[in-house]
């Protein structure tokens, strides 16, 4: 009869996974790997077969846990309100010490091309960061909050190549008034003015008109 197993296997993975995401595939050693996920290196190995199926797995979890929470709005309220949600949750406080981007851009600049599973894994999550804004994009055409010439298919892969810059940029002190510029453009060039109470809650208000006295 079988042993069974004394950890849990999504807890483990979940601590894998904050590895990668803080010091990239190359960096983290097999010995690190223990230390994070209370585990040893035969479990490892039993579990996840080898360090990259490991990082496979983290990447599978990530998308599962962090991409489909961070992509939710594009879902509900969707449309044209939950694009703007999304980019304006998309960046860290600025105050943040330690920014560690986004797990699957970072394995994309790292990893590029040198791994066919690899590669197959990321491409599966940025498809799906991109069917989910494919929708929010054509119900907001539909309705007729969003006015364009171009495909949904289009400006959903235009948003897509926007978060990614905005991701990778944000990372430095430099890149990241870069990243809200970026989100800026974006919105302003695709999305009608906000209307209601909170529209112009941050735009500088004007000086009171001076009335000038009847000239001599």
């Amino acid at each position: 009869m079988p042993r069974s197993k004394s950890y849990d296997r999504d807890t483990v993975l979940r601590n894998a996974m904050q590895l990668f995401w803080a010091k990239g595939y190359e960096r983290t050693s097999i010995t690190a790997l223990e230390d994070a996920m209370g585990i040893n290196r035969f479990s490892i190995y039993d579990t996840f077969r080898d360090k990259k199926g490991l990082f496979l797995a983290s990447l599978r979890a990530y998308g599962d846990e962090i991409t489909a929470r961070q992509t939710e709005s594009l879902l509900d309220p969707g449309g044209a309100a939950g694009i703007r949600m999304f980019f304006g949750t998309l960046l860290p406080a600025p105050s943040r010490k330690t920014n560690r981007g986004c797990l699957v851009m970072n394995s994309l600049v790292e990893l590029s091309g040198r791994d066919r599973d690899i590669d197959a894994a990321i491409a599966a999550n940025l498809r799906f960061v991109e069917n989910r804004m494919h929708k929010t994009v054509h119900r907001a055409l539909t309705s007729g909050e969003l006015v364009s010439d171009r495909s949904a298919r289009e400006l959903a892969r235009q948003l897509l190549s926007v978060t990614q810059s905005v991701l990778a940029f944000s990372k430095t002190g430099y890149g990241y008034p870069i990243a809200k510029a970026a989100i800026a453009g974006v919105l302003t060039s695709l999305l009608p003015p906000e209307t209601g109470s909170g529209a112009n809650r941050d735009r500088p208000k004007s000086p009171p008109e001076t009335k000038m006295g009847p000239t001599r």
